[in-house]
């Protein structure tokens, strides 16, 4: 296990939890999580970064396994701020001889800036070209609540559906009309996408999450109406946790299935949206999280 200058140990691994990518899991004397482990980490972040950017052939971060209840109870951010480490799931150990369960460990995890999760496209975006896209939206058009607003009701999401071909049984539709959040009304008034959104655990991160979709009409499709949508959903679920008035989902959940979007937009972290890889799907989409400010994870059960 090689070291680096300040003594701390590193070691190339490929996590299965986090979809099997490459990262450097990192173990020091002072862990992450305490002021002294912090200084330590980030200094082996900053040096291991400027090798990833000479080279970008290697793991794509740092993974830091926590075993320590002490240090979970004491520090159950889902992001610690000092490291900027996330928390990416929590994984089964194998039980030693005299346990009656095999323990848990938490994996927090920070990509290399601009880390990339698999093969791109000639002309995949960097997080910098992502930044510089002017992603705003023809005049005219508006991001509505649909439960805050008269101007659509779910009889317009329905139709819409109706119209796109986008729900072919009708008894999906009526249950998942129930789950929209915001709906975009073009310039005319007519609902041009919508989003639903549900509740549901996560058994990787071992959280209840908003899970979030998206369905853009055919012919506003090539502007950038499914990003501002996106953008308002995420916005009107955090501003519920952060009041107080829904607090039961600490995040979204975003589940990535179409192969030209995993593929194009090949950056760990979606830079325009703020949503993190955290893995793969038993159905190979990709998953991506987005934690609400102040969220914190369970202790493993």
């Amino acid at each position: 296990m090689p070291e680096l200058d300040g003594g701390q140990k590193i070691e190339q691994r490929a996590l299965p939890l986090i979809g099997g990518r490459p990262f450097w899991v990192y173990s020091a004397g002072a862990q992450p999580g305490d002021p002294e482990g912090d200084g330590l980490f980030n200094a082996a972040f900053a040096e291991l970064d400027a090798r990833y950017q000479e080279d970008s052939s290697g793991p794509v971060g740092l993974c830091v396994p926590v075993s320590d209840q002490g240090l979970m109870r004491r520090r159950p951010e889902a992001v610690w701020a000092e490291t900027e480490l996330m928390y990416a799931g929590t994984q089964r150990e194998a039980a030693t001889l005299g346990e009656a369960t095999p323990a848990s460990t938490q994996l927090r995890i920070r990509y290399f800036y601009d880390a990339t999760i698999g093969p791109g496209l000639p002309n995949s975006p960097t997080i910098a070209q992502s930044e510089a896209v002017d992603y705003s939206l023809p005049p005219g058009y508006r991001m509505l609540p649909l439960a805050e607003t008269d101007a659509a009701g779910p009889e317009d999401v329905l139709a819409l559906w109706q119209r796109e071909n986008a729900m072919p049984d009708p008894s999906e539709g009526e249950r998942r009309v129930k789950e929209v959040s915001v709906v975009a009304l073009d310039p005319g008034g007519g609902v041009a996408a919508v989003s639903t959104v549900y509740l549901q655990p996560n058994a990787q991160l071992g959280m209840e999450l908003w899970y979030l979709r998206g369905f853009v009409a055919a012919e506003h499709r090539m502007g950038n109406l499914a990003t501002q949508i996106l953008w308002a959903t995420r916005d009107h679920l955090r501003k519920a946790y952060e009041s107080g008035e829904d607090a039961r989902g600490a995040g979204v959940i975003l589940e990535v299935e179409n192969q030209l979007l995993m593929t194009y937009f090949n950056r760990a972290f979606w830079v325009y949206s703020d949503f993190w890889f955290i893995g793969v799907n038993e159905r190979g989409a990709h998953v991506r999280v987005h934690y609400f400010p102040g969220a914190e994870v369970p202790l493993p059960q």
